[in-house]
């Protein structure tokens, strides 16, 4: 039986929960204003990053490439989220 039923699902995931975490821990050390900054500034190089990498990079090469700056920016995005909630200011 296999260790873990997501093998290959396994490295995003942790992508996403990696940047979540360090998200996470941003908001509770920055101001309001700096954090969204981050928070924005990360998001649209995921962003950039996604699109650069189908038209420059292109094939399988550039779909990989894109589907972990997806990772990233959904793990920016739920960190970005409860990090605002959980800090209440």
């Amino acid at each position: 039986m296999d260790a873990l039923l997501l093998d290959g699902w396994t490295p995003l995931i942790l992508l996403a929960l990696i940047s979540m975490a360090i998200i996470l821990v941003l908001s509770r050390k920055l101001a309001r204003r700096v954090f969204y900054s981050i928070a924005v500034g990360i998001a649209l190089l995921c962003i950039a990053v996604f699109f650069g990498s189908m038209v420059v990079i292109g094939g399988w090469e550039g779909m990989g490439y894109g589907i972990l700056a997806v990772c990233v920016l959904v793990g920016t995005l739920i960190g970005t989220a409860l990090g605002s909630l959980s800090t209440g200011k």
